[in-house]
């Protein structure tokens, strides 16, 4: 058998269903191992790449603990048992060595994962579900060279059982407009719950509605129910739906909507721009997160984010991304964009850039050394090419695992940041306030909190805060840099006290065709938001969010600036805060879950202008963030003025 080619003969597991964070006793079987006296075999529940997962860490020295794994041979051969447990590759694996005679191909090992013979309780698979968990086997048949198994053993992890009820409807309505909302029965953790049955209660909140009452799940929903054809009568500003659950009494809001005046020019729509599938380091297919992007987390927009190194994504995956992205661009329904990730891992400053296309069947314009490895080379293919018809949003800019110094800037195409993702905030420092620190990479997806500052994983240089102030004039998205083939849902990944969720990025757009999602995101009016549907809007005397304003001397804006936002949040607001070159000069605190805020700036603007550069016109810019009292929160894009002389 070539060394390159190892099939086994027989991996199987059993039960083949785990529930996510449901400790369980799973019992592998494995031959064809061919192992030599001395030769090793590993199991491995999570490490490398595409194999993320925060399964409990194994034991192999407490018979009556949790997570114990004991393992036998058919032919009675003595075994050693080890463990490798979050390693620089965060992996967590059981390694067995063999004695005496080896393991011949025909015999066969059982691997007991969790057993609960000796009184323990089990171990606890990993927190969100997939449909095809593959445990790797790798051999070692003396030569210190490791080989995996082409078919390892696969579990399908599925939800838990039922916790949580989620409404998703949409979060801008005309009066009079008949719509669609999403019931979702999720776990504990923000899975799809694996059952369901029973009857549900809608009201509503605010305007007048003719809702289905009651509406009945079976288990043929799959714990996902549509409720169609609802009509919005006689609203008032905004509403929520309401469902209860009779039998346990649960009682949940759907997002809050706003509805708008029916000659209003835009929609707010949502969407997650980044995530990865197995093209790259993620999970699943890219077929997969599409589908889980709309019909799991109703988003209405989404593109792929696949790394774009040779080794990772192939010129054959590539052209599969470009088909399936062609192919799920659905108007009025979902649309896609056509993206990767441009991704050296150099540290060096030139950072993680995510490239996105307005049109289909576009070149990948790889960082391999020998194509397109820095920035600027980057840049000059995309104003050759794709002069207007691309975009380039930096990613996780103050993160050390590969931070942006913002030294190399495309103005033309690079017109948009991403300020949060799972890997947190980078909008400034811990230190500032940030909520959501950056996670410092290599650190294991769950477990103990690490023993690491909050500030470990911060590049100062890369703060969203720094760009501004050096006059990048960049709108606000939020990614999800999602590995797991959970779009838009509320998972959260990583270990405590950096447990993140995907961001949701909303979009202030005409409609839902790709040409005006792509409008929305050229001209900067996007919000980014931790999670939560938040709705946030806001103007400066007039021109709205990402609006770039040139100011005269004579201009009535050089003393005064009025400021209107207006917000809908999912919980009670904790504060609504207007920040001028990055400090906060106006903060709203409320009660209640939505607010008009009115404030006039009148400090002269030659006074508070920013010139870092020399060679151009000073400016100032505003931006908007809103913080709700469970704490998530909400960027609105800023607003820049500069100053003609």
């Amino acid at each position: 058998m070539a060394d390159d080619a190892l099939i086994l003969a027989l991996s199987e597991i059993d039960p083949p269903v785990a529930y996510a964070g449901e400790r369980e006793q799973w019992t592998v079987r494995l031959a064809g191992l061919d192992l030599p006296a001395g030769g090793r075999v590993k199991l491995q529940l999570s490490g490398g790449r595409g194999n993320d997962a925060d399964w409990e860490p194994p034991q192999v020295e407490n018979p009556a603990g949790d997570a114990y794994v004991s393992a036998r041979a058919s032919n009675g051969v003595t075994l050693s048992l080890g463990v490798t447990t979050w390693d620089p590759d965060r992996e967590s694996a059981v390694e067995i060595t063999v004695a005496g005679l080896g393991l011949p191909p025909d015999e066969v090992l059982t691997v007991v994962l969790g057993d609960r013979s000796g009184g323990g309780g089990g171990i606890q698979p990993q927190t969100f579900s997939q449909r095809c968990k593959p445990l790797f086997v790798l051999v070692d048949r003396g030569n210190g060279q490791w080989i995996k198994a082409a078919n390892p053993p696969v579990l399908e992890v599925r939800g838990g059982p039922p916790d949580t009820i989620r409404l998703i409807v949409p979060s801008t309505l005309r009066a009079d407009e008949h719509f669609d909302g999403l019931i979702r029965i999720e776990d504990t953790y923000g899975n799809l719950a694996n059952y369901y049955e029973g009857h549900l209660q809608l009201a509503s909140e605010g305007g007048r509605l003719k809702l289905p009452s009651p509406v009945t799940l079976s288990e043929a929903d799959g714990c996902l129910y549509q409720v169609r054809d609802l009509h919005l009568r006689e609203p008032a500003d905004g509403f929520r739906l309401r469902v209860r659950e009779p039998n346990q009494g649960k009682r949940v809001r759907s997002n809050p909507v706003c509805v708008l005046d029916d000659d209003y020019p835009y929609n707010l729509y949502w969407g997650v721009l980044h995530g990865h599938t197995n093209h790259s380091d993620g999970i699943g297919t890219p077929e997969e997160y599409f589908a889980y992007a709309r019909d799991v987390s109703r988003l209405d927009f989404g593109a792929l984010g696949d790394h774009d190194h040779t080794w990772e994504t192939s010129d054959e995956m590539w052209r599969h991304s470009q088909e399936v992205t062609a192919r799920f661009n659905e108007p009025n329904r979902f649309v896609t964009l056509l993206g990767y990730e441009w991704a050296k891992w150099r540290r060096n400053g030139d950072g993680d850039r995510c490239v996105y296309y307005l049109d289909d069947n576009q070149p990948m314009y790889r960082s391999d050394d020998g194509h397109y490895p820095r920035p600027w080379n980057l840049f000059a293919a995309l104003h050759e090419a794709h002069q207007g018809r691309a975009l380039v949003i930096p990613h996780h800019t103050a993160n050390k695992g590969n931070f942006c110094d913002f030294s190399r800037h495309d103005p033309l195409h690079e017109r948009l940041i991403e300020i949060y993702s799972v890997w947190g905030s980078s909008e400034c420092s811990v230190h500032d306030g940030n909520p959501f620190p950056t996670r410092p990479p290599n650190l294991p997806e769950g477990g103990e909190v690490p023993n690491v500052p909050l500030d470990a994983g911060e590049e100062p240089v890369g703060f969203v805060q720094r760009a501004l102030s050096l006059g990048w004039r960049v709108g606000f998205t939020a990614g999800g840099d999602d590995h797991h083939g959970h779009p838009g849902d509320p998972v959260r990944t990583g270990p405590e006290p950096f447990r993140y969720r995907d961001g949701l990025l909303g979009l202030w757009a005409s409609d839902l065709t790709r040409e005006a999602i792509w409008e929305a995101l050229w001209h900067r009016r996007t919000v980014a938001a931790t999670g939560a549907r938040i709705i946030l809007g806001w103007a400066l005397s007039g021109y709205f969010m990402g609006s770039e304003v040139p100011v005269d001397p004579g201009d009535a804006l050089v003393m005064q600036r009025e400021i209107v936002v207006d917000a809908y949040a999912e919980e009670r607001i904790l504060a609504i805060e207007i920040l001028r070159n990055n400090e906060v000069v106006h903060r709203t605190r409320t009660t209640s879950d939505q607010a008009v805020v009115h404030w006039a700036d009148e400090d002269p603007l030659d006074l508070i202008a920013l010139r870092p550069d020399a060679s151009r016109a000073a400016f100032v810019f505003y931006y908007v963030r809103l913080l709700q009292a469970d704490g998530e929160m909400a960027w609105a894009s800023p607003i820049w003025l500069e100053l003609r002389e």
